[in-house]
Formats: structure tokens, C-alpha cells, sequence
């Protein structure tokens, strides 16, 4: 390309208007498609690169919905049982008893760290604050959670305190 435009000044020193011009063509042509090519390029990437922006964009909008749903389960979680309490404590029975420490949890068949996770879930903690409480990783606790999910055969936190609370009442 920058021998074209040098031939361009060239031949117009030389006073060759016409030899001058077509170098001149020739020159722009080239860099022409050396713009268009790189702007299609980088086109490309920009489109690659929105389409993976989008793509994250809308993961990390679902993980903050299930956590939403999760701690608002929880809550609700919480609350029932707060209701059942105050229902059992008109009728004059006593609420099915929650544990007030993790030990209580061992005849279930848990491991130790189970049973923390587990204690935690009756007091209606989310799994952040579990992870908090008991200084572990989120992936950790949810592991934790399957297992003891199995262990009780139910599929929620929820249903794991209220199975928890039938066994404490029998």
C-alpha cells in the first residue's frame, strides 16, 4: 500500500497527473479494504463478545432469583412454624420441639457436619447464613444439604425441618 502512495508522489513531482492519480486509486483501495476487513473483524468480536455479556448477564440474573425463591421459602418456612407454635400453644399442646443444638440431631443417622447444617435449617437460616455460621463454602453446604436431604427422603429444606420436627414429636 505505502508503495503505491509513494508512486502516487512520484509521478505527480514528475507531473504525470494521470500515472499519480491511479496510484493514488490504488493506494486507497487497498487501504479501504484493510479498514473494512478489520472493522468486520472487530465487528465479529463485538458481537461474540455482547452475545457472552448477555449470556452471563442473564446466568447471574437466575442464581439471584433461586436465591430470592430460596430465602423466601425459608422465611415462609420460619413463619409456619412460628404459626404452628402459637396454634399448638392456644389449643393448650406443646409445638413439636426443634432442637436446640446440633447434637440433637445424631439419631438421625448425620454426620457431625450434617447435623450443624441441619440445625441451622430447623432455626430457618438460608444457606448464606449457614455458610456464615459455620465459616464454609456455599458449594459445601449444598452438599451438605443433598446428603441430609437423602438421608431424611425428602427434597427440600423445609420439608427436612418439618421431618425433623415429626421425629422430635414421636
Amino acid at each position: 500500500m505505502q508503495t503505491h502512495q509513494l508512486l502516487s508522489a512520484v509521478a505527480k513531482t514528475r507531473g504525470d497527473l494521470a500515472e499519480a492519480l491511479r496510484h493514488h486509486e490504488v493506494f486507497h483501495a487497498g487501504y479501504a479494504r484493510c479498514f473494512n476487513e478489520e472493522s468486520a473483524r472487530k465487528a465479529r468480536l463485538l458481537a461474540v463478545r455482547h452475545e457472552v455479556d448477555l449470556a452471563r448477564a442473564d446466568a447471574l440474573r437466575e442464581r439471584m432469583e433461586n436465591a430470592r425463591l430460596t430465602e423466601a421459602l425459608a422465611e415462609a418456612g420460619a413463619r409456619l412454624r412460628h404459626s404452628e407454635g402459637l396454634v399448638a400453644g392456644a389449643l393448650g399442646k406443646a409445638p413439636p420441639a426443634l432442637p436446640t443444638r446440633p447434637e440433637d440431631l445424631r439419631g438421625l443417622g448425620l454426620t457431625p457436619r450434617e447435623a450443624e447444617v441441619l440445625f441451622w435449617v430447623t432455626q430457618g437460616k438460608t444457606n448464606v447464613d449457614v455458610t456464615l455460621i459455620l465459616d464454609a463454602s456455599m458449594s459445601a453446604v449444598k452438599k451438605h444439604l443433598g446428603r441430609i436431604f437423602d438421608k431424611l427422603g425428602v427434597d427440600n429444606r423445609t420439608a427436612a425441618a418439618d421431618a425433623v420436627r415429626r421425629r422430635r414429636a414421636n
